[in-house]
């Protein structure tokens, strides 16, 4: 009689720590459930003030056209053409931050190869013999950079807000209960692009 009480003894100090330790899991989801909506609202809020920051930038694009279409050569036509790369960044779901890193890829392949097209066409607009052309040109340039300034700003603003989420969700015992309360990881700018 002895060793089956001491058998009881140890099943019933087995179930408390199980019955401790599931109540400790659940207690730090229902806990945490309210920091990680807010947090993940925090990334989602700065993903839309990345996509209006891409949004100025996009706006510049047809005035870049329109400047264009005032010089006679045709690889600057070309150019201001390729320009439209932007339309890209309209496609994105402007109220949700991404959590697959391959569409960030993406956002700053377009931003890559925007670049070069974009100095093609300023370097004819300043060459050009019309004055009133190279003060258009000279104007877009300098909201252009502006615009190109916010975006870098939003876009290490976002990196700050998504790190802060993903280690949230990394963490134990969160890292158990995160998926099944459908937050994910979110994705993040390249910081050589942030440079």
């Amino acid at each position: 009689m002895g060793t089956n009480l001491l058998f009881q003894r140890i099943a019933a100090v087995c179930v408390f720590i199980v019955l401790v330790c599931f109540v400790s899991v659940v207690g730090t989801a229902v806990l945490s459930y309210g920091g990680l909506v807010n947090s993940s609202q925090a990334v989602d809020a700065q993903w839309v003030s990345v996509q209006a920051a891409y949004k100025t930038r996009v706006d510049l694009v047809p005035e870049f056209g329109d400047a264009a279409a005032n010089l006679d050569r045709q690889d600057v036509k070309s150019a201001a053409s390729a320009l439209a790369l932007l339309d890209f960044f309209t496609g994105l779901d402007p109220n949700e931050a991404p959590t697959e890193q391959d569409l960030l890829d993406r956002v700053q392949d377009a931003q890559a190869r925007f670049s070069p097209a974009l100095a093609k066409l300023l370097s004819e607009g300043e060459n050009s013999p019309d004055p009133a052309t190279k003060a258009r040109f000279h104007d877009l340039q300098k909201r252009f950079d502006d615009a190109g300034k916010q975006i870098e700003i939003e876009q290490r603003r976002y990196n700050e807000a998504a790190a802060a989420f993903n280690q949230k969700i990394a963490r134990f015992p969160i890292s158990l209960i995160a998926p099944t309360m459908s937050f994910y990881p979110k994705a993040r700018f390249h910081d050589k692009v942030l440079e």
